[in-house]
């Protein structure tokens, strides 16, 4: 095999993996709402905007403790609402660290 034909088959190898990892849900990092909407239908929509900003600073720090079971149960939750949350995100993060 020539150099370029290598340097094909390797990058080809990579974009399968990164692709696989991807779709098994390895790569997922902390979801991305919408806080806006979210917050849209409240009765406060400031307080609930900062309650949701300051669930997404924790969510930060606390993300990379989940499994990633625990990772793909909590998205479906945090997405389950309209613009999705981060306080309920938070919520099954807690409930997956603590076992509850």
């Amino acid at each position: 095999m020539t150099m370029r034909s290598n340097m094909v088959a390797l990058a080809a190898g990579f974009a399968l993996a990164l692709s696989a990892a991807v779709a098994c849900g390895e790569a997922q990092g902390l979801p991305v709402f919408d806080i806006e909407a979210s917050c849209r239908e409240a009765g406060s929509p400031e307080i609930c905007a900062k309650a949701e900003r300051e669930a997404a600073a924790l969510l930060r720090e606390r993300w990379p403790q989940l499994s990633q079971a625990g990772r793909t149960n909590c998205i479906a939750v945090g997405r389950a609402t309209d613009g999705g949350s981060y306080l309920a995100t938070l919520g099954c993060l807690r409930k997956e660290i603590n076992g509850d």
